[in-house]
């Protein structure tokens, strides 16, 4: 279960724009073994997340399509922003992006498809344009890390059963 860089992406996974802000472009496929209904229930349900992914503190729903998102820094703060859904298609496809002048710049895609066996497949794409500095480079580690090839396995059990 590894995450893949998409396509031009530095071999180190992260490129620097102006100012040392960090990009971080992912993209992942994973199948899980439960229907695609509850596979689909199970990625809406943000505030589930805190102590599964690393460093997650809070993610809760502001509104229907609106979520606030904190997490950990690494000099013992935290750091936050809001995501709002772009578009929703019921066990298809969730995406979301964070709103204009947002700290941390974020755009995902998760896309469902249900296998032949039952089981369902999970493409998930994000984006990231993170702050310079050590919340930055904390993140940036973080991707591909064990520690958050762990968090997906430990997701992945919890939806399994």
């Amino acid at each position: 279960m590894l995450w893949r860089r998409r396509e031009g992406q530095p071999a180190d996974r992260h490129a620097r724009w102006p100012r040392g802000r960090i990009v971080i472009n992912l993209e992942k496929a994973l199948d899980v073994r439960a229907p695609l209904r509850d596979v689909f229930d199970a990625c809406g349900r943000v505030e589930r997340l805190p102590g599964l992914l690393p460093h997650v503190r809070e993610a809760r729903v502001v509104a229907e399509d609106h979520h606030h998102w904190v997490i950990d820094e690494p000099t013992n703060g935290t750091i936050e922003w809001d995501t709002v859904v772009t578009r929703f298609g019921t066990n298809q496809v969730l995406a979301w992006e964070t709103p204009p002048g947002s700290v941390v710049r974020h755009t995902g895609r998760l896309v469902f498809r249900s296998n032949e066996d039952g089981s369902t497949r999970l493409r998930v794409d994000v984006s990231y344009v993170l702050p310079p500095g050590p919340f930055g480079e904390r993140v940036a580690s973080l991707v591909g890390s064990q520690e958050l090839e762990d968090a997906l396995r430990r997701w992945r059990s919890r939806i399994e059963g």
